[in-house]
């Protein structure tokens, strides 16, 4: 874009042009300022919640008081040099589980960047993995407010499944549950969302205990959805005396547990109840 845009019109211009994030100094020069003067001359657009601080210097045009992290992300990290993909809860909706809504957006990242709740607009939750670029990812489309398709970085399906275990490992255990009937048995007549031997493949990339919980997850649901899936090859990626782990966080030891399966080692205490 060439040329100077008034302040008040700079929301309407990222809308119809599609930009979907801007620096502060990109906007210092799209309105004639320094960086530092952004935030000042913003402020009505602010208020208007037409424009949204999202990260410090980086900004966003909201549509209706609406921001999408997901139609943002990809421009900002870029912009920062970092890098990232949408993870979990959230990359396993991508892929066909999305039975139950989402409140936050789950990414992980090269940087240690904080997670946050922007002006009641969205909430982000960031997981620190330096090691991010050896997780394979697919790239999708995500439609913004602005009502433009953006690029965003998506885990693959299978790496979406161990991350419920390995970013926020202990939360939510019926989403777990029916996140993996969903990628197990999207529909009828359609193949599982999840691929067998990449599944194994995907599993060295982390520790065995969490191979150990999502292969008697993926067995469990398996069974409850009726669908079969071949387990073997993440078995064979176990080591031949893996300890035993416990698939809850603290569970309440008052009772026994409901199952201690031989073949992952996993002691299970609380029947699982998919939503599906």
């Amino acid at each position: 874009m060439s040329g100077r845009v008034a302040a008040r019109d700079l929301r309407d211009m990222m809308v119809e042009q599609g930009v979907e994030f801007a620096s502060a100094a990109q906007i210092g020069e799209w309105i004639g300022c320094s960086p530092a003067q952004v935030p000042h001359r913003l402020r009505g657009a602010r208020q208007a919640q037409e424009m949204v601080c999202v990260t410090r210097g980086g900004w966003v045009p909201a549509v209706a008081g609406c921001i999408d992290p997901q139609a943002f992300m990809e421009p900002m990290m870029g912009h920062f040099g970092h890098r990232y993909y949408l993870a979990g809860l959230s990359a396993a909706a991508r892929h066909g589980a999305s039975h139950q809504a989402l409140m936050v957006d789950h990414f992980a990242t090269s940087s240690h960047l904080t997670s946050r709740t922007i002006r009641n607009m969205a909430r982000i939750e960031m997981f620190h993995r330096p090691d991010v670029e050896a997780f394979p990812t697919v790239t999708q489309q995500a439609m913004s407010w602005t009502g433009h398709l953006q690029p965003i970085t998506v885990s693959t399906a299978e790496v979406a499944v161990f991350d419920l275990f390995a970013l926020h490992p202990f939360r939510g255990g019926d989403a777990k549950e029916t996140v993996a009937c969903e990628l197990l048995d999207p529909g009828p007549r359609l193949p599982p969302a999840l691929d067998a031997e990449t599944l194994a493949s995907v599993a060295l990339l982390y520790p065995v205990p969490t191979r150990q919980r999502v292969g008697f997850l993926l067995q469990e649901m398996s069974q409850h959805v009726g669908r079969g899936f071949d387990l073997d090859p993440l078995e064979a990626t176990l080591p031949a005396s893996a300890r035993t782990v416990e698939f809850e966080y603290d569970p309440d030891r008052s009772e026994p547990p409901v199952k201690h399966d031989d073949r992952w080692d996993v002691r299970q205490w609380y029947e699982m109840w998919p939503d599906v």
